[in-house]
């Protein structure tokens, strides 16, 4: 992706990708999307961007054992995040920061979801919510080796913008080997 997608209009996507960092660790792709909503929320709501770091934020927040996730052996030999205990996380670090929000919803989409599907349809909804008035943020958990050439390994990343006439969603990849956006069906 090489526009701008920040718009006026829209102050949280626009601190969504000025808040936007890489991850430090290689199975730390959660910490770094987090982050870079935490602090987007943050410089929304109080002006305060920046106050989240990815060291600090695994100090904090402790739920899903998250710190030991991200180290070499992993919490009981299991790294990375599984999509329920990153709704948690989200939320849990929504608390500690002090921030408002009204929900944290995690959404299990389905390998063949049909085009006509309830599930798609509410997606669609809340991509164009967030990137039309900033009602939002979403954190997508996905293959990332679907997307880009990379391992298939479940991968972690906020979306960044959503284009409603092509059905494309842009995605703000912490991976520090994704050198700027992308767009994907």
């Amino acid at each position: 992706v090489q526009t701008d997608p920040r718009p006026q209009w829209n102050p949280l996507k626009r601190a969504l990708w000025d808040a936007h960092v890489k991850q430090l660790l290689e199975s730390s792709c959660s910490v770094a999307a987090v982050v870079t909503c935490i602090n987007a929320i943050g410089a929304t709501q109080n002006g305060n961007s920046g106050t989240a770091s990815q060291t600090d934020i695994l100090d904090r927040v402790t739920t899903g054992h998250w710190k030991e996730r991200m180290s070499n052996n992993g919490y009981r030999g299991r790294r990375g995040l599984p999509l329920p205990v990153l709704g948690r996380v989200i939320e849990e670090s929504l608390n500690v920061y002090g921030l408002k929000f009204q929900s944290v919803e995690v959404v299990r989409t389905p390998r063949n979801m049909p085009r006509q599907s309830a599930v798609r349809t509410t997606l669609k909804r809340r991509l164009h919510g967030f990137d039309r008035s900033g009602n939002g943020l979403i954190v997508a958990h996905f293959d990332q080796g679907s997307l880009v050439p990379t391992l298939n390994i479940p991968h972690i990343s906020p979306v960044g913008a959503f284009d409603s006439a092509g059905g494309r969603v842009t995605m703000l990849d912490v991976d520090p080997e994704q050198d700027r956006p992308y767009a994907v069906d």
